[in-house]
């Protein structure tokens, strides 16, 4: 357990969190620009209709899987590997062997089960049915490599190998996005592009580690329950499921529209991710197992700078979505199309302040040993989403999914921070005074400026500019919080 913090005073050192995190932010943003590119340059190929659809809706399926592995690696690989330094090496063939027996397993059942939806399911389109799963058993050798790549991932975080981890899926997205563009518009070509991508960052990862040390320890058991968390996030990542089978029920093109949106708010999401969620998490390994008596404090301080600077971060991508979108209004993917995926953008950014902040503070429940909690939580988030679904997409459509995710969102961090509460309640009432007042500025800031339509609308840079000067106060915030 997380016990409260002592009281603070200037004896604390710095923990420097928020400036080795904005230190990766040019690269972060460099990758997420190119990997932005990969989807989009395929609605650019297909348009929004069946068949992009089917490849989305194939996509989704390993995707899913992905990212049930690919968080629960993150979650145990730095306590194991930090917490562990002696037999580092040991831990991390324990966490690739574990990692990919799970992802190859849970892979092999969800894309049976896939396939039996979509033969089953009344109403879909004959041709989407046979070429969505095709397409999804296609990504089999894919969803082994980024099972491997995750835990070589969390190896270079907790070795502080931070720009390696984070420059890494620049090789994948180049290598993706140049097969894609170079397809000729072969849908079979998409499956092999994502999986030789996935194969240049594996490669890119291994050697920044170098040679691994001989074990100095004997074999421990884990650390961190993998089960639990497993499960919890296996939940959580069924909602990208739930979402993309409502969105088949809602008309051609929906899903491919419903998936633009959701790589567009995934840059933001993203850019917080790789930057301080590294950082804060490694740190907080290395203090559980060097001197945990800081750990309460490194842990108000991550979750106080993710808050701050999140806020009008979305606050900006909120006021522009609709000329940012409209960017990608080229080739098949019409003006309208762009329209429509603005308006779910909407639904989805309220809740990506919250999303956060849960995902930071499930780290912290997870290194306090909490992992029952991320098990019931993320039950409690497909079963809300699932049910958010249906009551908002009949009467909001497309948007009615991104809302309910946003407020499922909300409650997932209201969970969160209720575990935490005896660490986050014994810091200073002003350390998160300035926090609040900058995320309350930035929600007045896009209620008031609401969705200008296009770059020569003056209320557009108005807003930039206002929200430009909250994000100014809240890096400068990370420099001075302890």
């Amino acid at each position: 357990m997380i016990a409260p913090p002592p009281p603070q005073s200037a004896a604390h050192p710095p923990l420097r969190l928020g400036r080795r995190a904005l230190a990766l932010a040019p690269g972060v943003l460099a990758v997420r620009g190119l990997a932005f590119l990969v989807p989009i340059a395929v609605t650019w190929t297909f348009g929004a209709g069946i068949v992009s659809d089917a490849w989305f809706a194939g996509l989704a399926v390993p995707t899913a899987v992905v990212v049930v592995v690919l968080n629960a690696t993150s979650l145990v690989g730095p306590p194991a590997l930090g917490g562990r330094p002696l037999h580092f090496r040991s831990e991390l063939v324990r966490i690739v062997r574990t990692s990919l027996g799970w992802t190859l397993a849970a892979g092999a059942v969800a894309l049976v089960a896939f396939f039996g939806l979509c033969q089953s399911m009344p109403g879909l389109d004959p041709d989407f049915a046979f070429r969505a799963p095709t397409l999804a058993a296609a990504l089999f050798p894919w969803m082994g490599v980024v099972a491997i790549t995750s835990a070589l991932r969390s190896a270079c975080e907790v070795r502080g190998l931070f720009y390696a981890s984070t420059l890494a899926p620049l090789a994948r997205a180049t290598v993706t996005l140049t097969l894609v563009l170079g397809s000729g518009a072969r849908l079979a070509g998409l499956p092999i592009a994502w999986t030789l991508g996935a194969l240049a960052e594996l490669v890119v990862l291994r050697w920044a580690l170098g040679p691994l040390p001989p074990d100095l320890a004997a074999d421990a058991p884990p650390l961190v329950p993998l089960g639990p968390v497993l499960l919890g996030e296996s939940m959580v990542a069924g909602n990208l499921l739930v979402d993309r089978a409502f969105a088949a029920t809602l008309g051609p093109g929906t899903l491919t529209v419903l998936d633009v949106a959701d790589r567009v708010r995934l840059i933001p999401q993203i850019l917080i991710e790789s930057t301080f969620f590294p950082v804060s998490f490694a740190t907080w390994s290395t203090l559980a197992a060097t001197d945990s008596a800081q750990l309460p404090r490194a842990v108000g301080v991550g979750l106080r700078q993710v808050a701050g600077v999140a806020a009008p971060v979305l606050a900006g991508l909120w006021i522009g979505r609709r000329p940012i979108v409209g960017l990608l209004a080229r080739g098949a993917f019409t003006p309208a199309d762009a329209e429509a995926a603005a308006a779910i953008l909407a639904g989805y950014l309220p809740g990506l302040w919250a999303l956060a902040i849960a995902a930071l503070a499930l780290r912290a429940n997870v290194l306090a040993g909490r992992s029952q909690a991320v098990a019931w939580i993320g039950a409690w988030s497909f079963a809300a989403n699932l049910l958010g679904n249906a009551l908002l997409a009949p009467w909001l459509g497309a948007p009615g999914l991104a809302v309910a995710t946003s407020v499922v969102s909300f409650s997932v961090a209201g969970w969160h921070l209720f575990l935490l509460r005896r660490t986050l309640a014994a810091a200073r009432p002003s350390a998160w005074l300035a926090v609040l007042a900058i995320s309350g500025a930035s929600a007045a800031l896009s209620a008031v400026v609401g969705a200008p339509r296009s770059f020569g609308d003056p209320a557009l840079w108005l807003g930039w500019s206002v929200a430009g000067g909250l994000l100014a106060l809240a890096l400068l915030r990370t420099r001075t919080d302890r």
